[in-house]
């Protein structure tokens, strides 16, 4: 799992996760995705964080879901995948 905060004045984190193949499905990814999530808004005190699912892999959106994080409806205009934001 990583997570980017552009700077220590931006109010957004970006979250990202991967799971190793012999461990997804465990649920690894949604507890890290949301203890992470978390710990960003406390700690970091960001007004949210944004995680970019790929709308053909069920499995990211699925963990962003399971995570607590929701779709937003608009987009920021790139083809990197669709916002998903915790907070």
């Amino acid at each position: 799992i990583g997570l980017v905060q552009p700077s220590t004045e931006s109010a957004i984190a970006e979250i990202g996760w991967w799971v190793a193949p012999g461990h997804r499905g465990r649920g690894v990814a949604t507890t890290a995705a949301r203890l992470m999530a978390d710990w960003a808004v406390a700690e970091l005190s960001v007004d949210a964080v944004l995680a970019r699912c790929q709308a053909d892999n069920p499995a990211s959106v699925a963990v962003a879901r399971a995570a607590g994080f929701t779709r937003c409806d608009v987009s920021d205009g790139t083809p990197n995948g669709e916002l998903w934001r915790f907070g």
